[in-house]
């Protein structure tokens, strides 16, 4: 960083703008910052403020070395260029960033240098999280057939909290009243949940009593199951004498 006169406080981040944050700059990814820390410049010096460690970049992303110097007047360089290609071969291009908030672009700014290495040949290459992709699973559809006494409880709790927002927001919503929208779209999010689980609950109770024609291999009854299906049978004939 440049300094010129005296005792300064400066901080650093590098940002991960991707493939296309040339043309299009977001807000990027933080890779990595560094504490305030005091530094000591003189006139015409350069203070070599580092990361704890390297940070992997890739070939053709775009990134933002950000800096914040706090203390006297500091130097700024000037005739900036827009493409450097160094001795190893590297070419570092640059562009103004959307975060400067001092007029500091290309042309102009506090950074004279960025400090580099080349990783060893035989290193494996920079994989970054969004180039992670975490396995899928293919699940069996007895995965959500597993009924449970707990599960079956669950559900009715659902279904009977779903049934209870849904009358209190009906009115609400037929009065046409404050935030339309918001209620509507609220209401529309309840019967969602409120259908589903309807279906569910059917399902759960044709694993538990088949009919005959389905031949999926159902759980083995017991009190605690018979007695879910009748707070189940319960529950049903509340919601349908309400008006």
């Amino acid at each position: 960083l440049f300094g010129g006169r005296g005792g300064y406080l400066g901080r650093i981040k590098l940002y991960e703008l991707g493939l296309e944050g040339g043309d299009n700059e977001g807000d990027g990814e933080l890779l990595a910052e560094t504490e305030e820390t005091q530094f000591v410049c003189g006139a015409r010096e350069k203070y070599a403020m580092l990361f704890e460690e390297p940070i992997p970049i890739q070939t053709n992303y775009w990134y933002v070395a950000w800096a914040r110097i706090s203390g006297p007047s500091s130097d700024c360089g000037a005739n900036g260029l827009s493409s450097v290609h160094t001795d190893d071969s590297v070419v570092f291009k640059f562009k103004s960033s959307r975060k400067s908030n001092n007029g500091t672009d290309v042309n102009a700014g506090q950074i004279p240098q960025l400090l580099y290495k080349l990783p060893p040949r035989d290193s494996p290459a920079v994989t970054r999280k969004a180039d992670q992709v975490d396995p899928a699973h293919i699940l069996s559809p007895e995965f959500s057939h597993t009924v449970t006494p707990q599960s079956l409880e669950a559900l009715l709790k659902l279904l009977e909290n779903s049934w209870s927002a849904l009358h209190a927001t009906v009115p609400t919503a037929t009065g046409f009243k404050g935030e339309q929208e918001d209620i509507l779209s609220e209401l529309q999010r309840i019967v969602f949940i409120s259908r589903a689980c309807l279906r569910l609950l059917r399902t759960y109770v044709a694993d538990i009593y088949p009919d005959g024609v389905l031949k999926r291999k159902t759980p083995p009854e017991s009190a605690q199951l018979a007695e879910r299906v009748g707070d189940a049978r319960d529950l049903l004939r509340r919601i349908l004498a309400e008006n």
